[in-house]
């Protein structure tokens, strides 16, 4: 199969496209199909040399915005369909991006709208959608009912992945690593107040939180550097050898717009044999670890979990979490999307 890939993030700062864009397609190519990769501002401006005609799908990510009437143009001609991560509708204030979608504007020969609403717009027009999050396909299903739902995939042919586990040494050092758009997450899940106590509690346990919001760690003002430390982050295929250092990985949510995340941080947590806690919301359910279902749980979540954490470490917990991870494999997963594509394009074909 011939598929055009269009990532939407910055190349120098990729994220989400190396999760919904950049892995899928390499895994594609190494599985035999002809794989193009371009920026979705190359793909607004026509500044490439690739025709519609060239390919059988087209996938688009995010951006759906800029310039429609580029994108209609090609859909003449090829089946195209967007890959998102976020649920833009529910983007709370916290985040950075949120008054891109909720106050920025587009202009065409129509006029001036939102750009949530031009987003949406053209998702109609689409041949459909493809999210990581059941939750956030089903959120658009009354806008296109061409919705699919592939999780985040990760690549295990990286040696990142092999990075050694950390030897006991007397420590326990908790962390967690996110994005600009995780504030809410820490702020009103109850995990903070609940990690104040811990501190307070042992000596030995410390957290560190990588992550370029230093509102989180702001959080915790107060506490000294020995008990939370910041880590401003490392190279996305980096991460895995810098969390292989740690004991046990925090996934905590609040809200709507958590609910509609993707299983990550516990995929990431149990491939390099970190034990995770996590909030009782839908993208950790079906996976691994201990799964806190309120706020005030937290606490002792997290205190078992320190107090037995040389047991945990001892049994076939970690071996168990790693093979459920290693399943998760893109590679292991590449006929979903071109089932996915398969329908899409049997679609067009019968108008």
């Amino acid at each position: 199969m011939r598929v055009l890939w269009a990532f939407a993030d910055v190349q120098e700062r990729l994220n989400s496209s190396k999760w919904r864009i950049i892995i899928p397609s390499e895994a594609l190519k190494r599985a035999g199909h002809r794989v193009e990769l371009i920026n979705m501002p190359q793909l607004d401006a026509g500044t490439h040399h690739f025709r519609p005609q060239d390919f059988d799908i087209v996938v688009a990510e995010r951006e759906l915005f800029r310039n429609p009437e580029r994108i209609l143009k090609w859909q003449e001609h090829v089946p195209i369909l967007a890959s998102f991560d976020d649920a833009y509708h529910l983007i709370p204030a916290s985040v950075i991006t949120s008054r891109v979608w909720k106050q920025g504007k587009v202009k065409d020969d129509e006029g001036e709208r939102p750009i949530i609403t031009q987003f949406k717009k053209l998702l109609r027009q689409l041949d459909g959608y493809i999210t990581p999050s059941e939750l956030l396909t089903s959120d658009y299903l009354t806008i296109n009912p061409h919705g699919y739902t592939i999780p985040n995939y990760p690549d295990l042919n990286w040696d990142c992945w092999k990075a050694p586990r950390r030897e006991p040494d007397g420590q326990i050092k908790l962390v967690w690593g996110g994005s600009l758009t995780h504030y809410d997450s820490w702020r009103y899940s109850g995990i903070v107040s609940a990690l104040n106590r811990i501190f307070d509690e042992y000596d030995n346990v410390s957290l560190t939180l990588v992550t370029q919001d230093l509102r989180i760690p702001a959080l915790f003002a107060g506490q000294p550097p020995n008990k939370v430390r910041y880590h401003k982050g490392v190279e996305f295929e980096e991460w895995p050898r810098l969390l292989a250092q740690f004991d046990i990985g925090l996934a905590p949510l609040h809200g709507e717009y958590d609910r509609r995340r993707s299983w990550i941080k516990v995929l990431e947590y149990c491939l390099v044999g970190l034990m995770p806690i996590v909030s009782g919301y839908e993208p950790y359910l079906k996976t691994r670890g201990v799964t806190v279902a309120k706020p005030k749980n937290w606490w002792k979540a997290i205190k078992i979990a320190i107090d037995t954490h040389q047991m945990w470490r001892d049994s076939e917990g970690p071996r168990n979490d790693r093979i459920w991870a290693l399943k998760q494999g893109i590679d292991g997963h590449t006929q979903e999307y071109i089932d996915v594509f398969n329908d899409a394009i049997e679609r067009k074909q019968n108008g």
